[in-house]
């Protein structure tokens, strides 16, 4: 780390406080006794109360705690540091902190998804006691569903997680630099704040250059600003230009700039370098669609619940996202929507890389009455709202947000005074009051709602699997809609549990539930299907899903889907809903590349009106493809085949030559197949291939 950079992780002091009796009896006045590892939590170091419950809910907690933790360790203050202020920063914390820096109250934090950040005054040279208080029950009622801190995926984990440093403040400093790219300008409105820590007015210069991220780029825009910090705080503007062409960021070119602000003191010694990353990308609708850059955008999105059995909390480092959101692209998605609760810093910057488009949300779910009559919570979620789009803004994965799951109506005053206020204050995404139906009139910017349960769309339609054919869509239901509707958490398709996954919980979290599903299996007399219930409903989940999928691109009027789930749940019951186990392993039902056939930017499809036929009828399909790719036309050749059990063409035929256009559904042609040139009575399956890349 750099001379001006203490990295604080390693072994801390410890000791639970589980009566809440530390503060009064001023345990940061001495030395604590027992010894944790930090990043870490009370479950990773195994302290807490053993558990030998089963839940059959969801997995148990070996070392569940819930109460105030004491975390200490000393500090060696060097003498280059004399006189100089210091900042603490611990990168995430469950829930509330207060820190003493030997006997001195410092002060406390309570974000649940930013990093908790300490101004710590001059502190003369030698050794310091620094003591952390951390309680990690509920501080105010966001709702104990919310996945930040449910017990029922990520746990309600106690610890320190991520970076922990302490840190010389220059005098002069830049803080909370925003960047606000504008493409059709080729610009930048760059924004921020001086702080001066009592020096006087000086004259100084911040240097601003910018570049496209990748090596051997030359600066493609740059600027001075003279600056006169005189007051403690005081806020800076400047815009920058390009001078030649700028590459958009999107899911297919993922193309990200860096910039730089250099302070210069009158005498042009740099003082401070700030560096952060950014890219182009526009993102508006052509009213029920969503666009990006101009261009029709579709959502192939999962929900991701904050479930990390292993280690009970969300990962902080970039080599675990880069394997996250892998498996994601593996598995044709371009999209994931945090349920109530907003990632780390390393996976914006991975979803940045990769071209992911990222949903966060404020960590609130309250599914019953209003917000506004409780102001501490309306408080601390307009708070933590502010942190998140102060901390994370910059991103350009960072595309959406909503202000919780499930909030009711979503008409409550607090939550549409607060969307307003994001609107106005930070446009650089689109945002959502909550998951609700659609209504006209409302301010938010787009609309996640009909999910499985079959919320109505404006009363009329439901989206979710109704019939045993092709030919539906949700076109009838969407005929109104002028702004962009995602599908909310559709799918959640189960499949039984496979008894021999438990062995793989080697971490906080145990599968315990599946002991007790499988005595209940041999008290059923079905022990002997153990091995072949996961399976068989395996795939017919994986058929559902491909079902469910499909219908959503039929629609052109829909603008995504966010399934439940890509992976399974474990929490509000066993909900086993996943083609890959909690863990990201896949359960063998069907393959990525199977998968992508039906989840990409482009999918063929076929409409025909039932599933089951006779050998005296003839089989009418009807041909589309949907196609969402940065080209606007794409030239394909298709291809029907079908296929039996064993892999047999039975029937084929090359259809016309088409042009998909870009943004929606194009029709490729019909076929009319006779079934009684078919003799035996089994299952078949229609293949569309529109060239060696794209087949269904």
């Amino acid at each position: 780390m750099p001379n001006g950079c203490m990295d604080l992780s390693g072994i801390w002091r410890f000791c639970l406080d589980p009566h809440g009796t530390g503060e009064q009896a001023g345990w940061f006045k001495g030395d604590l006794s027992d010894r944790v590892q930090l990043p870490g939590t009370t479950d990773t170091n195994h302290r807490g109360d053993r558990n030998d419950a089963v839940e059959r809910g969801r997995l148990t907690r070996r070392y569940p705690y819930w109460g105030a933790a004491w975390y200490q360790r000393s500090v060696e203050i060097p003498e280059a540091w004399r006189g100089k202020s210091l900042a603490l920063r611990l990168e995430r914390v469950q829930w509330r902190s207060e820190l003493w820096i030997d006997d001195y109250h410092v002060g406390a934090q309570d974000s649940l998804s930013t990093p908790h950040a300490y101004r710590i005054g001059p502190l003369t040279p030698g050794t310091h006691r620094l003591t952390l208080r951390v309680d990690n029950r509920m501080q105010v009622d966001v709702g104990k569903w919310a996945c930040a801190l449910t017990e029922e995926t990520q746990t309600a984990w106690n610890g320190v997680l991520g970076d922990m440093t302490l840190t010389v403040l220059e005098p002069v400093r830049i803080e909370g630099l925003q960047i606000y790219p504008d493409a059709e300008t080729r610009s930048l409105r760059i924004q921020g704040q001086l702080h001066n820590d009592g020096q006087p007015a000086q004259h100084h210069q911040i240097r601003f250059q910018a570049r496209l991220l990748r090596e051997g780029e030359p600066v493609a825009a740059s600027a001075i600003l003279s600056v006169s910090p005189r007051e403690a705080l005081q806020s800076f503007s400047q815009r920058l230009t390009f001078d030649g062409d700028i590459r958009p960021w999107d899911e297919f070119d993922p193309a990200l700039y860096a910039l730089t602000a250099e302070l210069l003191d009158s005498a042009g010694t740099v003082l401070q370098t700030v560096e952060t990353s950014f890219g182009f990308r526009t993102l508006d609708s052509d009213g029920k669609h969503l666009r990006m850059n101009g261009r029709r955008v579709f959502l192939r999105g999962n929900v991701d619940g904050g479930l990390f059995p292993l280690t009970g909390h969300a990962p902080m480092d970039r080599t675990a996202w880069l394997a996250y959101f892998q498996t994601i692209l593996d598995y044709g998605m371009n999209h994931v929507r945090f349920h109530s609760w907003c990632p780390p810093e390393a996976a914006f910057r991975v979803a940045d890389e990769l071209g992911i488009m990222l949903q966060v949300e404020a960590p609130m779910w309250r599914p019953h009455g209003d917000i506004s009559p409780h102001p501490d919570v309306c408080a601390f979620i307009r708070a933590e709202t502010e942190r998140i789009l102060d901390s994370y803004g910059n991103h350009p994965s960072f595309c959406f947000f909503a202000l919780g799951n499930e909030l009711g109506t979503g008409k409550d005053s607090f939550l549409l005074e607060t969307i307003r206020w994001c609107l106005q204050t930070d446009p650089r995404r689109f945002y959502s009051t909550t998951m609700r139906p659609y209504e006209p009139d409302q301010p938010d910017d787009f609309f996640q709602t009909a999910g499985v349960n079959g919320i109505p769309v404006r009363g009329e339609g439901r989206i979710g699997i109704t019939r045993p054919d092709t030919l539906h869509d949700y076109e009838a239901p969407l005929e109104h809609v002028d702004k962009p509707i995602i599908a909310h958490e559709n799918g959640q398709f189960a499949s039984y549990p496979d008894f021999a996954e438990r062995r793989h919980y080697t971490g906080v979290l145990e599968a315990r539930h599946y002991a007790a599903f499988e005595v209940d299996l041999k008290q059923q007399g079905l022990a002997h299907h153990h091995e072949t219930f996961p399976g068989t409903s395996g795939r017919l989940s994986a058929q559902l899903y491909k079902e469910e999928l499909e219908t959503a691109f039929r629609s052109p009027s829909m603008s995504g889907f966010q399934i439940l789930g890509l992976t399974d749940m474990q929490g509000w019951g066993t909900a086993t809903i996943g083609i890959l186990n909690a863990l990201g392993e896949s359960k063998g039902f069907i393959s990525p590349e199977a998968w992508r056939r039906f989840c990409g930017p482009v999918v063929p499809l076929a409409r025909f009106e039932k599933h089951v036929w006779t050998s005296d009828e003839t089989l009418k399909v009807r041909f589309e493809a949907s196609c969402y790719t940065p080209e606007n036309y794409l030239p394909v050749a298709p291809v029907w085949r079908l296929v039996d059990d064993g892999g047999h063409a039975v029937a084929t035929e090359r259809l016309d030559s088409a042009t998909l256009i870009a943004g929606g559904v194009s029709a490729l042609g019909v076929a009319e197949i006779p079934l009684n040139q078919i003799l035996a009575p089994r299952a078949y399956t229609l293949q569309v291939v529109l060239d060696e890349h794209h087949d269904n």
